[in-house]
């Protein structure tokens, strides 16, 4: 039950919006004491139950044994039975657990920053398959996909080589939409300088277009004298006379 109470305020604290000296300094208090009552559970759990490897990651073990590849390589010959496994403390989540402080307070609060990195892909493909990937955390994301339509013989080619062309379809799009908003743009000026034509009865014409903006108050001080600017001024607003 300690374990459980200080895993959830250990949580609690490092998921704060708003951090002070007093809070950072506890939340080291409760990391160092966290990562003792952890390896305390380890040394209990594993002296007091026997744990094996899941049904799949015994079949995926004889199947990397067999093949003569992963960890399993020098010891091929042991493939019979399951694995005893116990909790593992080496791991990067575990062992990242000491940065939090520092870099709290480096950057701040951990809801405004992330280890994902903005994506640099978006290309549809077949007009259902999409793939979006980057510098990063998500990288491995397009390299999964991307192995999926290999034929698994020479992959990291082929990898690459559709990387390659998903990049080149990226620079292509941009292109695309950049030639199609300065047409857009060029599109709205010529209207904006085009006379209205239409019904003679129509009292004004507004122009869906805010490029070339008209300041109302200084185009009455231009036009003063002429009957059609004619306004008067009280209390700093303008009005009709």
């Amino acid at each position: 039950m300690t374990l459980l109470y200080r895993t959830a305020e250990w949580h609690a604290f490092a998921k704060l919006r708003l951090h002070t000296e007093n809070t950072l300094q506890h939340l080291e208090r409760l990391t160092t004491e966290l990562g003792q009552l952890m390896r305390k559970f380890r040394d209990a759990t594993q002296s007091g139950f026997v744990t094996f490897e899941l049904p799949k990651e015994t079949e995926a073990r004889k199947r990397r044994q067999k093949s003569g590849k992963g960890k399993e390589k020098a010891a091929a010959g042991n493939t019979s039975g399951r694995k005893a496994k116990v909790l593992n403390l080496f791991t990067y989540k575990w062992h990242a657990l000491g940065d939090y402080v520092r870099t709290i307070r480096l950057f701040g609060g951990t809801d405004g920053f992330s280890t994902q990195v903005v994506s640099n892909i978006y290309c549809y493909i077949f007009d259902f398959f999409t793939i979006s990937g980057g510098q990063g955390e998500l990288a491995h994301k397009v390299v999964k996909r991307l192995y999926g339509s290999t034929n698994k013989r020479h992959a990291e080619q082929q990898i690459a080589k559709r990387y390659r062309r998903l990049e080149r379809a990226r620079l292509a799009l941009d292109r695309k939409q950049l030639h199609a908003r300065t047409q857009q743009k060029s599109m709205d000026n010529k209207d904006d300088q085009v006379p209205v034509e239409g019904d003679s009865d129509l009292r004004y014409h507004i122009s869906p277009s805010k490029n070339q903006p008209v300041d109302i108050f200084d185009t009455i001080r231009k036009n003063r004298g002429d009957p059609a600017y004619h306004v008067c001024l009280t209390d700093s607003n303008y009005y009709d006379c």
